[in-house]
């Protein structure tokens, strides 16, 4: 089902992973400000479309781009698939 869908935005390891999987964009977000599981996951997955909660306010996110340029088939130069 996730393969049919827009991108996504989770705070969750396993969205993250899971959304991967099956080659869905995905924007992660870590709710904890210096980076926890959420970005630790990312990391392993080749994965740099990252924000953490630092990069967010009450309105949403508070400036600054993530650095990240997805190429032709939706991932960062780097990010890797998972099997």
């Amino acid at each position: 089902m996730p393969a049919r869908l827009d991108p996504v935005v989770t705070d969750r390891p396993h969205g993250l992973v899971l959304v991967l999987r099956v080659g869905t964009p995905v924007l992660a977000i870590d709710p904890v400000a210096v980076g926890a599981k959420v970005t630790a996951q990312a990391h392993a997955c080749g994965w740099s479309a990252l924000l953490t909660a630092e990069r967010l306010d009450a309105r949403g996110w508070n400036g600054g781009g993530t650095g990240v340029r997805p190429r032709a088939g939706g991932r960062p130069a780097g990010a890797r698939r998972i099997p």
